[in-house]
């Protein structure tokens, strides 16, 4: 959607309005992810995520899988797996065509929470 803007203004952006933003991103991420849940339990459906928890980041950004961005994902992770999802994603951005999906390492420690089987390899 935005892989046609400047990447790094893009990231620039986030970061710098980050900090004022932090508390309320991650009490709306719970709140969502509690919304879906209720949903899928109310209908008696499973509850599975499958897009990503901080928007639609462009190509080449690099927030998303940034120290931030990557702790925003294990948080949506941890958050998925504590309200029963039965499928998450690390992040959009963790997709075959993102060079997100090269950071083996994230997905697996995101996998690893998810699953119950955490471990914390050192990020590559």
């Amino acid at each position: 959607m935005h892989d046609w803007c400047d990447a790094e203004a893009w990231d620039r952006f986030l970061y710098e309005r980050y900090g004022e933003h932090r508390r309320s991103m991650l009490r709306t991420l719970d709140t969502w992810i509690s919304a879906a849940a209720d949903q899928c339990a109310g209908r008696g459906i499973p509850l599975v995520f499958g897009e990503g928890w901080i928007g639609c980041t462009p190509l080449s950004g690099n927030f998303e899988e940034g120290p931030v961005g990557a702790e925003v994902c294990r948080e949506a992770v941890r958050l998925s797996a504590r309200a029963g999802a039965w499928g998450t994603i690390v992040c959009s951005n963790a997709a075959p065509h993102h060079p997100m999906w090269n950071d083996i390492a994230l997905q697996r420690e995101c996998n690893g929470t998810f699953s119950g089987t955490e471990t914390s390899p050192e990020r590559s």
